[in-house]
């Protein structure tokens, strides 16, 4: 299985053997949880829906999940590993961790000044990545939604407004992180002591996937 999105918000479910369409969803943008078993839509109406991707039904409690506490456009989603929690992060300056069985808010991440453009999870999942076009890159605690690290790009940089961290990972022991920006660099962080450090080699595999071999051991 896999879907398409278009301008006219609507999402196309594509049988990935033989391409044929087989349902059409509402929303401009759809992503997969980890085990392809469920799939978040996002509408312009800055709400999302779970779905589950074998029945491409909506999933429900008494009525179909629909997350809905965002003020403006919802720009992505990512789930948790376990699939229990969802993150919304919006154009709302905020991002939001959802209960992904019942619907509810359980935390929301406050403090960034601008739209929030990416969000991830370290490993253990007790921290959370934000990035915006505030030049920032914020770490979150998950449980608490309490600001831990901001990371910055310089501020020295002339044509400052045009550079913004774009999307963060943290590497599987959760003490270091890399971003991206606007600049068309990667940079590493030493979260403890927020400092960068140099890459011995870090570069974008089969033309721009997210997929890094650098110095993340």
């Amino acid at each position: 299985m896999t879907v398409s999105c278009s301008k006219n918000k609507a999402i196309k479910i594509w049988d990935a053997i033989d391409y044929t369409k087989t349902m059409s969803l509402p929303g401009n943008k759809a992503l997969f949880s980890p085990s392809g078993n469920k799939i978040i839509t996002i509408h312009s109406a800055f709400t999302a829906t779970l779905w589950n991707a074998q029945t491409l039904q909506a999933l429900t409690t008494e009525k179909p999940l629909i997350l809905q506490g965002h003020t403006n456009r919802i720009n992505s989603a990512v789930f948790n590993s376990a699939e229990d929690k969802v993150l919304t992060i919006s154009k709302d300056k905020t991002a939001l961790l959802w209960n992904a069985l019942t619907g509810t808010v359980l935390v929301t991440f406050k403090g960034h000044e601008k739209t929030i453009i990416s969000g991830a999870f370290n490993d253990s999942e007790d921290q959370i990545v934000t990035t915006s076009k505030d030049h920032t890159a914020k770490i979150w605690d998950a449980k608490k939604g309490t600001l831990l690290v901001t990371l910055g790009i310089a501020s020295t940089l002339k044509d400052m407004n045009l550079y913004f961290f774009t999307w963060a990972l943290f590497n599987k022991t959760d003490d270091h992180l890399i971003t991206l920006s606007t600049r068309r660099t990667l940079e590493l962080w030493d979260i403890s002591s927020v400092k960068q450090i140099e890459l011995d080699k870090a570069e974008f595999l089969n033309k721009g996937t997210k997929e890094l071999d650098c110095c993340l051991q």
